[in-house]
């Protein structure tokens, strides 16, 4: 009978998974732990690509914070699970099917709310005050906090520093796109930018105008477009993404991946320059940036209040150590207000941006998974637009038309 009805069960929250249906018993946020039982926090998180770090620091360092949790609370184990970082997603969706996921899951795609029936939101343990400006708009989606933030990258333009003049200067956080031409043209530089299904339009778009979800009017479209139109027909910027250039010449590179950063510091042993984009004429610019969250489950099997709470305490302490501790080891800055982020190790421009993002900064994806699918598809039509665009099939005119259709 108790297998007849943990199936049952299992039936049901698989099928709940979709809004409106029938959801779990809610979790007491007010429960304790008992100080006579050990609890068993299954955490999972993914082995970095050599690219994005050749020498596994990441791993050590995440290995350590946990023996440094589990000394401080010596009732909780946990066990954690490495996964490599091409199957990750994969063996996620799985374990949800089998209403079988880890207590903890470390995402890297900057999700925060999986809209799955047995994920446990952040905000029953944790209050968003904590967290600075970035981190909530990393996490709190519809007024809720779904996730402890770890980090956030802030995204820019990227140069090496060798290829600029010596104590090169730009107007700060503050320019225009007319200022970035005048600027690139003055020192012999040219702007390469990966628009592959509107990477780095969608980080211009969202510097403009502070949102990076397709929520952007005609008038911002046709001003951002147009200024892009008139560098590109100056020969000043070009979309075909080449971004091995930039070690072989003057070359500043835009709509680059996160992993893409250590990766060059490694190869070329140069300080690296991130330039802020720019905004519209006389408008504020907001600086884009993308997450990394820690995300709680429960399982089918539930394991009670107090193992949420366990696994809760896990995902705060991991979350704000690795804000303070581990963001600068991935080029990042901190998602938690009054902690002691540690960017001496990053360049002057990188503690700018993060410093500048706090304040000002543009989530470029959405934080859900139903928005992150509507996205997917809107910038799969997107990718067919710039194409046209950067090959000078089409003007600013067409590709701000075309957008706005397919908003």
């Amino acid at each position: 009978m108790r297998k007849f009805l943990a199936a049952l069960l299992a039936i049901a929250l698989i099928s709940g998974c979709s809004p409106g249906k029938r959801r779990p018993p809610a979790v007491n946020p007010r429960v304790s732990l008992d100080s006579q039982k050990t609890y068993t926090v299954e955490y999972w998180d993914v082995e970095l690509p050599r690219v994005w770090d050749s020498q596994g620091r990441y791993r050590q360092a995440v290995e350590e914070l946990l023996a440094e949790f589990t000394a401080q609370h010596p009732n909780i184990r946990v066990e954690c699970r490495w996964l490599d970082w091409s199957q990750a997603e994969a063996e996620l969706s799985k374990a949800l099917r089998d209403g079988a996921p880890p207590d903890i899951w470390a995402d890297w795609q900057g999700l925060a709310r999986r809209d799955h029936v047995l994920q446990i939101p952040a905000r029953l343990w944790t209050d968003a005050d904590l967290l600075n400006d970035a981190g909530r708009k990393a996490v709190v989606h519809d007024g809720e906090m779904w996730a402890w933030p770890r980090w956030i990258w802030p995204r820019g333009l990227l140069a090496l520093a060798g290829s600029l003049e010596e104590g090169a200067d730009w107007p700060g956080f503050d320019w225009e796109w007319r200022q970035l031409g005048e600027w690139l043209e003055e020192r012999g530089l040219e702007l390469v930018v990966n628009d592959w299904q509107g990477e780095f339009s969608r980080q211009a778009l969202a510097a403009a105008t502070g949102t990076g979800r397709g929520n952007w009017g005609g008038q911002e479209l046709q001003e951002v477009f147009a200024a892009l139109e008139l560098l590109r027909n100056k020969g000043l910027v070009r979309g075909d993404g080449a971004y091995r250039e930039i070690t072989q010449g003057k070359i500043i590179l835009g709509g680059y991946a996160p992993a893409f950063v250590p990766w060059l510091a490694e190869k070329t042993g140069e300080d690296l320059v991130l330039l802020p984009l720019p905004g519209m004429d006389g408008g504020r610019v907001s600086v884009p940036f993308s997450a990394a969250n820690l995300i709680q489950f429960r399982q089918i099997q539930y394991k009670g209040d107090d193992h949420s709470l366990a696994a809760a305490l896990l995902a705060e302490f991991l979350a704000m150590q690795s804000s303070a501790c581990l963001a600068a080891l991935l080029w990042a800055g901190p998602a938690w207000a009054g902690g002691a982020w540690d960017g001496s190790a990053l360049p002057p421009s990188f503690r700018e941006a993060a410093t500048a993002a706090v304040v000002a900064g543009a989530p470029l994806g959405s934080i859900d998974s139903q928005g992150r699918a509507r996205e997917e598809q809107f910038c799969a039509k997107l990718g067919a637009i710039l194409e046209d665009f950067w090959a000078g099939r089409a003007n600013s005119q067409d590709v701000a038309a075309r957008i706005a259709e397919i908003q």
